[in-house]
């Protein structure tokens, strides 16, 4: 679990989120937040890394010092998880979705898996959904209708 934890925080930093800023300039400081919080979250995951294999050896104590090093990463992981579900998630809904319309197959496919599965479903079909259905009226006809997304660089 922690080590899918680092890889998650890890796609986002380096995909996911340099998109967003990039195309949504106004999420630039809930990204730095994010980041920042991912900051504080990694040691903690190594407390919970280093006081699991301490358990797993039988060294004394180690009991006590996993419960603390858990409760000490749902003190900084738990706010994040709040912050990410109501700011982050509504600008992918909002913003999001218009990431994707556009890119290329291997483009879309990269960002799409970035979210976990249950997040990914409800941003395609469920947000998305409405998130096309609101803007398809305002593109129709429009010079926004002909502009294709810009493709991810292949360094990221």
């Amino acid at each position: 679990m922690m080590n899918f934890l680092h890889h998650h925080h890890e796609a986002e930093e380096r995909g996911l989120y340099p998109l967003v800023a990039r195309r949504n300039p106004r999420a630039t400081d809930l990204v730095e937040r994010m980041n920042a919080d991912h900051r504080r979250i990694e040691p903690a995951v190594a407390t919970v890394e280093n006081a699991a294999g301490d358990l797993g050896t039988g060294l004394p104590g180690s009991g006590e010092a996993l419960t603390t090093a858990l409760t000490r990463l749902s003190d900084v992981l738990l706010p994040h998880l709040e912050l990410e579900e109501r700011e982050m998630m509504p600008t992918l809904a909002e913003e999001g979705n218009w990431l994707i319309d556009g890119l290329d197959a291997p483009s879309r496919d990269y960002v799409v898996h970035l979210a976990p599965a249950v997040p990914r479903f409800i941003l395609l079909h469920v947000l998305g959904v409405r998130f096309r259905r609101r803007f398809a009226g305002l593109w129709k006809g429009s010079g926004a209708e002909s502009i294709p997304s810009q493709p991810i660089p292949s360094d990221v």
